[in-house]
């Protein structure tokens, strides 16, 4: 399945159920609410910008207490939003990831002289197959 039919499985199975809508519109606009108060106590923004933030997020929380239904659009554009982000985010984070610790064990290897595959040319030898030692036992349990 291709990454952007993953994204839009999942925001078609977004749940709206009057109490999805309750919960996002109390907590958005509680945040949104404390966030204009912050604003405005440690004067981070101008008042026309902190009036924008606080009105929306009052209107987040009366809506979600008395009219929930009416957030139904913007709650699924919200966790339609939310989706595509975490979507971009934890591809981004994994590739790091993943990137550090190649890095680091390709670095490690290199100082301590493990090579993980005979990518050289060596003309002195008949073949690449690495012998085992005849006298250890083989374990046969441990070959699957």
């Amino acid at each position: 399945m291709s990454w952007i039919k993953e994204v839009r499985h999942d925001i078609s199975t977004i749940q709206s159920t009057s109490n999805d809508l309750k919960k996002f519109g109390l907590t958005i606009g509680g945040l949104l609410m404390v966030l204009s108060v912050a604003a405005f106590w440690k004067g981070w923004w101008g008042t026309t910008a902190i009036f924008i933030v606080s009105s929306l997020g009052t209107f987040l929380v009366i809506s979600g207490m008395f009219f929930s239904d009416v957030l139904r659009g913007i709650h699924r554009w919200w966790m339609g939003f939310a989706i595509i982000l975490g979507s971009v985010v934890s591809r981004i984070i994994l590739f790091i990831i993943f990137f550090t610790i190649v890095s680091f064990i390709s670095i490690a290897a290199r100082i301590f002289g493990k090579k993980f595959d005979i990518t050289y040319n060596d003309s002195q030898r008949s073949s690449y197959w690495i012998q085992r030692d005849q006298h250890k036992p083989i374990n046969y349990e441990k070959m699957s």
